[in-house]
């Protein structure tokens, strides 16, 4: 899913967010979650479930009347793929201020910092 053609704008990213969590997702249940979270309409829902389809990010699959969503891709490859889309285009006077952010907006874990360390550690002075 490499290039802007296939980004997933925000509004997308929560209904794969609503889909990642659940493996795969009855059109019914996306329509619902996406509803009661964000306020979605079912006709707003039925548009960006299509147009998440037509990037390659969602396969569909036909049950009787309802339709089953499951993603192509893992949340982990995908945020990856955006977070190296958003450093391809990081000018090279901004890409420590970038790093530093992203730094300190994670949520790391213990073994995550530990894991950073020895990236720094790599690096050396």
């Amino acid at each position: 899913m490499n290039g802007n053609r296939n980004s997933i704008s925000p509004t997308e990213w929560r209904l794969m967010k609503i889909i990642w969590s659940l493996g795969s997702a009855a059109a019914r249940d996306v329509y619902s979650i996406a509803g009661e979270r964000y306020g979605m309409t079912v006709g707003t829902t039925k548009n960006l479930l299509a147009r998440l389809v037509a990037k390659g990010h969602l396969q569909t699959r036909q049950i009787g009347n309802s339709y089953l969503y499951t993603p192509v891709e893992s949340m982990l490859d995908c945020i990856t793929e955006a977070a190296d889309e958003l450093l391809e285009h990081t000018p090279e006077e901004v890409a420590d201020s970038l790093m530093l952010r992203l730094v300190r907006q994670g949520k790391l874990s213990g073994s995550g910092i530990k894991k950073l360390r020895k990236i720094l550690d790599a690096y050396g002075d």
